[in-house]
This record gives C-alpha cells, structure tokens and sequence, in this order.
C-alpha cells in the first residue's frame, strides 16, 4: 500500500464536507440581500424562491464536491454522506413547518398538494443527486488529471 493513499470510505471527510454545504447554505441567502430594493418588486416571490434554491444546491454541491475531493474516493460514496446530511436538514425543516405531524403525514400533504410546497418537493428530490454530482465531477476531473499524468499523481 502506498503511503499517502487513503481509504475508499471516510465519514470524517463527509463530514468536512458538510461542513463546507453548511457554511454556504448559510452564507448564500445573505447574497439575495444584495438585490437592490427597486428590484425586489420586479422579481416575483417564486423567482426568489428559485433562486434559493438553486443556492442550495449549488452549496450541496459544493460539498459534495469537497467530501469528494477529500477523500479522494470512487467520487459518490463520501458525497453521499454531504447528501443525506442535506435531506435530514430538509426533512427537519418540514417537520418544524408541520407541527404535531409525521414526517409521513407531511410528506402526504406535500404531495397532494406541489403548487404550494413545490420548494420543499423540490428539495426533497433532488438534494441527494445535486451531492452526487459535486462527488462525480470530482472523480471526472481526478481521472482525466491522473490520465494526463500517468499513474504518478494516484
């Protein structure tokens, strides 16, 4: 075994990188209060809500990307952990919406009713994926470097 070759799996760089989605989940929102006042009325508030969405994930990417980067694994398997972290912060925000419900009760109202929680639907579908993708451009981009290099740079 090589002596600076990690292991496949790392939970602590998971953890880094939800660190780094948390840090960004935070901090990303605070860039919509840079939208100068006038424009506020020209952008709807499902514009707004877009846009924090797409901030989301692009954070849960990010880390994603950084567990990935970090761990220097198969890509996936330390995004995934940056992923589930994402859908548990999801799942604990519905449930704080849904007072005195399951989470399956909510998840039931949601839905049958997308028009009104689309953001959270949304969200629930996709956290995971958005993760993964982060891990996977890792690994595309870790490949074609080690590729370019030889096996030198593994």
């Amino acid at each position: 075994m090589i002596e600076h070759e990690e292991k496949r799996f790392d939970v602590g760089h998971g953890c880094v990188g939800c660190l780094v989605a948390s840090v960004c989940i935070f901090l990303f929102p605070f860039a919509l209060m840079a939208i100068p006042a006038k424009w506020h009325d020209f952008l709807s508030v499902d514009v707004r809500r877009g846009v924090l969405v797409l901030m989301w994930f692009f954070a849960v990417c990010l880390g994603g990307h950084v567990a990935a980067r970090r761990g220097r694994t198969t890509g996936w398997t330390n995004s995934l952990v940056v992923g589930v972290f994402a859908e548990i912060l999801i799942a604990a925000r519905l449930l704080s919406r849904f007072d005195d419900q399951f989470f399956s009760d909510a998840f039931v109202k949601i839905i049958n009713a997308p028009e009104a929680y689309w953001v959270p639907l949304v969200g629930l579908v996709f956290t995971i994926p958005a993760a993964l993708v982060g891990g996977l451009v890792w690994q595309r981009s870790y490949n074609s470097r080690s590729e370019d290099h030889g096996d030198a740079t593994r």
